[in-house]
């Protein structure tokens, strides 16, 4: 029986000395006199390389190059993390109940006559709208009906995995998560206040 032979790219020792005067070990392709740290100029060192150390240096290259992307957006949405969301507009960002695929709206918090935008629900509590009611009265550890009792009602509710957003207003107004795991009531986790 008659088996194909494979004829290898041909690979020899690199013609160069080290300093001890052995010769270097490194093998380089034919028709190349030395490996690529004995080699001058970029693309001799290149030509130098066997097929395994090009193909090791690409695949290096490319998963280095995925890293630092990767690294870039997950700074960026982590500085960032209402980028992606609509502006310009007056809707919020969509609200998740607990069941996938499904949206809550929840109804319009209710106002006083006269300012409609501008008054505390009349729940009790203080305005949302005001950016020092959030530094002043906003604590994590909260529980959901505490904040309730402050703010009033949100205007939408997203509940990803243990994890439950409150948002007040459009999408550049304020937003409220709250931990699940472990609270019945939830815990104020991360606020982001309105921009005004």
């Amino acid at each position: 029986m008659c088996t194909p032979q494979v004829s290898p790219i041909k690979t020899i020792k690199c013609q160069s000395s080290k300093a001890d005067g052995t010769q270097c070990s490194r093998f380089v392709v034919k028709g190349q006199k030395h490996c690529w740290q004995h080699a001058r100029g970029l693309g001799a060192k290149w030509r130098s390389l066997t097929r395994n150390q090009a193909a090791g240096i690409v695949v290096g290259g490319l998963g280095l190059l995925v890293t630092i992307v990767a690294l870039v957006v997950s700074w960026f949405a982590w500085m960032y993390p209402r980028f992606w969301e609509k502006t310009g507009s007056n809707q919020s960002p969509p609200a998740y109940s607990s069941n996938p695929g499904t949206t809550v709206d929840l109804p319009p918090t209710p106002t006083h006559k006269g300012s409609p935008a501008r008054v505390a629900p009349s729940t009790g509590g203080v305005d949302w709208h005001d950016k020092q009611n959030w530094r002043k009265y906003l604590r994590t550890g909260m529980t959901r009906t505490e904040v309730r009792k402050l703010f009033g009602e949100p205007d939408k509710v997203a509940v990803v995995f243990s994890q439950e957003d409150w948002w007040f207003g459009t999408a550049d107004n304020g937003e409220i998560q709250f931990d699940m795991d472990g609270h019945p009531d939830g815990s104020v986790q991360v606020w982001f206040e309105p921009e005004r």
